[in-house]
């Protein structure tokens, strides 16, 4: 089991090797059961309530027992219920401005295209070093609902002050039309050329497909492995030239695309997987959450060694381990691997959560004993509840609750979660990322 942190016999393990519990209709602890009531008082002793979530908030009395929490862990995970939620941006801002002023972290990936977060950042940074605010115009719903994370990034370039470094981990490139330019002009920094003209033409043709702007229609096999074998052949151009790579640009943008051309194959091949019907779809699932990791651990290592890192992404991605959660028999998040590469010790897994949606029509229906109702009835509309310092016989240990997470069920995402993840920020309501349009 990967966290260890509860001491349970599992009646078997999943293809990721996670135990699954056998909790339906049978009592395997043989505990004593908490009354509703006395479920609530022990989470209000166990967590604390945090006063704002206003991104511009910068009295921090509230987050400071974060400190003690997080500790000296070098990566602190912050997941999404949904890509739609004004509350959790708002609040994941003014945590990611806790943890640079108070605790030192200083880069910051987003679960968006890793080419486009970098063609973004240059923009933003050049911004901030000439002291004007970031006003780029048109931005991607997404990242414009993370505005004001944005504007504190420009921010800390004017001032100079430990300035904030930014990437994107997701491997879908379909947006960035002007990856096949930017590719061609940090290839053609090193003679002789990469490939021959056949070679070249079929590369860039097969680029520019799945890079025009849209989801791309699916490469045929035939052209992903030509793709593929492009690829490798400029990979191994880039490690035979590094020298001349890095005095015609940096060390660093040779370790930036040197990751960028090693997930290209993936978004290729990915192109063929994606059902937009079928959002657990595990071959895409596993393809895209192992490639996300690996883009991760390289940037630490070769772009920010030594730097302390906030990591956002869906909760789907950021997920420890199974705790008996029923997500998709065989799915390993990109969690799970960068757990498995960096070590309990380093990570820091927070997990949000509401009790209410405001966003349209209801994605969830409050339910009794669920963990966002039992936090409704302490009363205060935001809460954090630290999992990795319970009791060994604290109920959320050693019983399953349902905790709205993954936004695939209504009732809720069964789990122990402190297998699952380390932390859960609560909030009374999620809002709408941006107004409706009329």
């Amino acid at each position: 089991m990967i966290l260890g942190l509860a001491a349970l016999s599992p009646a078997r393990e999943d293809g990721c090797g996670l135990p699954i519990y056998p909790f339906a209709g049978t009592d395997p602890y043989a505990l004593p059961r908490w009354t509703e009531e006395q479920r609530v008082d022990s989470l209000r002793g166990a967590s604390f309530p945090i006063r704002s979530i206003d991104p511009a908030d910068d009295d921090f009395g509230d987050l400071m027992p974060l400190i003690e929490i997080i500790g000296s862990r070098r990566f602190v995970f912050m997941g999404e219920t949904t890509h739609e939620d004004r509350g959790t941006f708002d609040a994941e801002t003014r945590l990611i401005r806790f943890l640079h002023q108070k605790m030192g972290f200083d880069v910051i990936s987003i679960e968006w295209s890793y080419a486009g977060i970098d063609s973004l950042y240059e923009a933003l940074k050049a911004r901030g070093r000439n002291g004007e605010p970031f006003r780029q115009p048109l931005l991607p719903r997404y990242l414009e609902a993370h505005r004001p994370l944005l504007d504190y990034v420009c921010a800390t370039h004017a001032k100079g002050d430990r300035p904030i470094s930014l990437m994107g981990h997701h491997v879908y490139y379909f947006a960035d039309t002007d990856l096949p330019q930017r590719t061609d002009s940090f290839l053609g920094s090193a003679k002789p050329e990469p490939l021959n003209q056949l070679q070249n033409e079929r590369f860039q043709t097969l680029l520019k497909r799945i890079t025009s702007g849209s989801w791309p229609a699916p490469l045929s096999r035939e052209e992903v492995t030509d793709f593929g074998a492009d690829v490798a052949a400029l990979i191994r151009h880039v490690e035979a030239h590094r020298e001349q790579l890095a005095r015609s640009t940096s060390r660093e943008r040779v370790a930036y695309f040197e990751a960028l051309l090693q997930s290209l194959p993936v978004w290729a091949a990915s192109t063929r997987m994606h059902n937009p019907h079928d959002i657990r779809d595990l071959a895409e699932m596993n393809t895209r959450d192992e490639a996300m990791a690996r883009l991760i651990v390289r940037a630490s290592r070769d772009l920010f060694p030594q730097r302390k890192m906030v990591i956002l992404s869906a909760n789907t991605h950021l997920l420890l381990g199974a705790g008996a959660l029923n997500l998709t028999p065989g799915f390993t998040s990109m969690g799970v691997h960068l757990l498995r590469g960096y070590g309990r010790d380093q990570v820091y897994s927070i997990v949000f959560e509401a009790y209410s949606d405001r966003n349209g029509p209801p994605l969830f229906t409050p339910l009794p004993n669920t963990l966002a109702s039992l936090f409704h009835r302490i009363g205060d509309p935001y809460r954090f509840q630290d999992l990795t310092r319970l009791p060994s016989d604290h109920w959320l240990r050693r019983r399953p609750v349902g905790v709205r997470a993954l936004c695939f069920s209504p009732q809720g995402d069964t789990a122990i979660w402190p297998e699952v993840c380390d932390g859960i920020f609560y909030m009374e309501e999620m809002r709408p990322a941006r107004a409706k349009e009329q």
